[in-house]
């Protein structure tokens, strides 16, 4: 039985590399929604692309942020 994750949002730091973005891919393809976080603007854009290609799953979006400044913290929560 394939386990599904339609309907489901998720929220994946650390998404730009290693096993973050593996994760990452692997919920896409379960059919989650998929949101990521990163630093570098280009590099985030570029992977949550790269995602939702492999993926074959056109709900995966970024957010920009660097979760060690608690300015990013709290404006990526709201």
């Amino acid at each position: 039985m394939a386990v599904t994750m339609n309907n489901k949002k998720v929220l994946i730091t650390g998404a730009t590399a290693g096993i973050g973005k593996i994760t990452a891919l692997e919920l896409a393809r379960m059919g989650a929604q998929v949101v990521i976080t990163g630093r570098n603007p280009q590099k985030t854009e570029a992977v949550a692309r790269e995602i939702s290609r492999l993926g074959g799953n056109p709900a995966v979006d970024f957010l920009l942020g660097d979760l060690s400044v608690r300015a990013d913290v709290r404006r990526l929560a709201n």
